[in-house]
């Protein structure tokens, strides 16, 4: 949370992962209470699964407007089980486009990469699976979705929500009715739809090359992972074979001073061109010997870690090169 001064008085704000800072708007009485246990009717959930897409196509409107941003989105996510329990901290409708467009897009997708906003996030304390509701544009549901990556959604989801949860408890909000409220207001009072079309084109493409950057960004990761798991094997197989190379270099170097040696005495009589020619390929076929020798130190341990998959061989001979 942000203290913006001005000239005589400290005006309360947050900012966004934009980069944009919004005012903010103190509580005038007492700050209402939260229940540690948030519950939200049917009706109202609902009523948000139905206004997902409405208000990502908003999302300028409401990142404009801190008691929209910080408006509370009548749904609650975590985890169930022995030992678990939900999350009580509701993510506020920010949180939620935040999460949408910038932090984790992906959650903007199902498994078969079609347009669906994730709502609802529940994981069993296991982690083999999540409970997931997902709408989809034409306002169909899809409530349960199997995945094995509950901490990736979820965490992401949580941490987005934890950075707004102290400004939407002591700042004014709206309530999440008077949200739509007003953005069917705004919408009523748009002069020129197909200037607003292209605001939401704009955030959708905005949207696109942020899913790109994390997919990159997840895939670097994983790929961290998986070389900070060989890196041990695979420093031990260049060290090896660096050590075999010096060796060879010394070994073929040897062959070239023995080529120039016969080449010197063909020359000067002393052995005949059959001769030289026999020597010469004799020194070729143990140079070739000593090059394949030397490869099969790097190659044979390599290819036993990854079996057929030539893409992660590519990957660990590229890390090899840069140890």
């Amino acid at each position: 949370m942000e203290q913006n001064a001005s000239q005589n008085e400290t005006m309360p704000s947050i900012k966004l992962l934009n980069g944009n800072t919004l005012e903010c708007y103190p509580h005038a009485g007492d700050i209402p209470e939260r229940s540690s246990r948030p519950y939200f009717e049917p009706e109202r959930r609902r009523l948000f699964e139905q206004n997902a897409y409405y208000l990502l196509e908003h999302a300028d409107v409401i990142m404009s407007d801190s008691r929209m941003f910080l408006a509370e989105a009548p749904e609650v996510n975590g985890l169930i089980g022995p030992g678990a329990f939900l999350h009580v901290t509701p993510p506020c409708i920010g949180a939620y486009l935040e999460w949408w467009s910038i932090v984790y897009p992906q959650s903007t997708r199902d498994d078969a990469g079609k347009d669906a906003l994730i709502t609802r996030l529940v994981g069993h304390v296991n982690h083999y699976c999540i409970e997931c509701n997902m709408v989809y544009p034409d306002g169909s549901i899809c409530f349960y979705r199997e995945k094995n990556d509950f901490d990736r959604f979820y965490n992401s989801l949580r941490a987005t929500a934890r950075r707004y949860h102290q400004a939407s408890h002591i700042y004014e909000a709206y309530t999440f009715e008077q949200v739509i409220d007003l953005l069917h207001e705004y919408d009523a009072k748009v002069s020129d739809p197909q200037e607003r079309r292209v605001k939401v084109l704009e955030q959708e493409v905005a949207r696109m090359r942020n899913m790109v950057r994390t997919v990159q960004e997840d895939h670097n990761e994983e790929l961290r992972m998986v070389l900070s798991l060989f890196d041990d094997r695979l420093r031990d197989i260049k060290n090896a074979h660096e050590s075999q190379k010096r060796e060879v270099d010394a070994q073929i170097a040897e062959l070239q001073r023995q080529r120039r040696n016969f080449k010197q005495q063909y020359k000067e009589g002393l052995i005949t061109q059959q001769e030289y020619q026999g020597k010469v390929k004799e020194i070729s076929s143990q140079r070739t010997d000593y090059e394949w020798g030397l490869k099969d130190i790097r190659e044979k341990p390599l290819r036993e870690l990854v079996k057929d998959n030539y893409k992660l061989y590519n990957i660990f001979s590229e890390y090899m090169e840069e140890l």
